[in-house]
């Protein structure tokens, strides 16, 4: 394997470094065509240093392929709200144009967070780009929370949102930095523990107790 000037050469791929915090850019390698397991192997490599790939100079992919690229990384994920390609349960198709009334990805999120156990990452292949502009951002959450204070990263690990509690729903506002969960416990008096202990970080209100009607009826409101 060869460096220079931040450049990684391994076979005819090579990966340069795209900014400081993350990323990196992929040539020398036909993902429409390599069956090849050293060249996977310098992926994954440089996937797990990089954390997000560009792949220039590419042909179109099918979804086969697609999907057998991506299961070299582990066992596929399928999304459980998006409508999926027929016949391909694991890929998810997304279209927009200037007059659509949602356009996916607007505002910063973490792909399936919803997930007890959310996606290791995601495979975008763009077939209809614009001439300028709809670039993608992302975001290098290690190192984001490498930089968090050890009680904050207390209060990350305790598991979401409250031990001994039965999660139904997490909503988030777009644009906005507030959210909402719809839970129920037995004991309530354990929401009230945990909120107050979690004060420090977050601004937290918890609504009045509500009897089944009632949450019913307000998880209708909040999917409607």
């Amino acid at each position: 394997m060869k460096k220079k000037r931040g450049l990684i050469q391994k076979n005819q791929i090579t990966i340069e470094p795209y900014c400081p915090n993350l990323g990196a850019i992929v040539k020398g390698v036909d993902l429409s065509q390599t069956d090849s397991s050293e060249d996977f192997s310098t992926i994954k490599k440089a996937f797990l240093d990089y954390q997000v790939l560009f792949f220039q100079e590419q042909e179109e992919i099918p979804p086969e392929k697609q999907i057998k690229l991506g299961e070299l990384f582990g066992k596929l994920h399928s999304h459980p709200a998006a409508p999926t390609m027929k016949g391909y349960p694991e890929i998810f198709g997304i279209h927009a144009h200037k007059d659509s009334k949602i356009a996916n990805g607007e505002f910063w999120h973490s792909d399936v967070s919803c997930d007890n156990e959310p996606p290791l990452g995601t495979m975008l292949q763009l077939h209809i780009l614009p001439a300028s502009g709809g670039d993608t951002m992302f975001s290098n959450m290690n190192q984001a929370y490498e930089k968090l204070s050890e009680p904050f990263k207390k209060f990350l690990d305790t598991g979401a949102p409250f031990p001994g509690v039965t999660m139904h729903g997490r909503y988030h506002a777009p644009g906005s930095v507030y959210g909402w969960i719809i839970v129920e416990t037995d004991d309530i008096s354990a929401i009230y523990k945990h909120a107050a202990e979690w004060a420090e970080f977050l601004e937290m209100k918890t609504t009045p107790v509500l009897n089944d009607e009632q949450a019913g009826e307000a998880a209708a409101s909040l999917n409607s």
